[in-house]
């Protein structure tokens, strides 16, 4: 993994810029559910997040 990590890093990738681009596109990391997705309640569901 930190061969595959390397070139990127050289290019100069941080942190920073990786949760930067999530605030900027508006993408969520994934997180661990209490239920699955396809149980998805809608609006009023306790795992939704905005």
């Amino acid at each position: 993994m930190l061969a595959l990590l390397k070139p990127l890093k050289d290019a100069g990738l941080t942190g920073v810029k990786v949760l930067w681009t999530f605030f900027e596109r508006r993408v969520q990391p994934l997180t661990a559910r209490a239920h699955p997705l396809f149980r998805y309640t809608g609006a009023g569901d306790s795992t939704r997040t905005s």
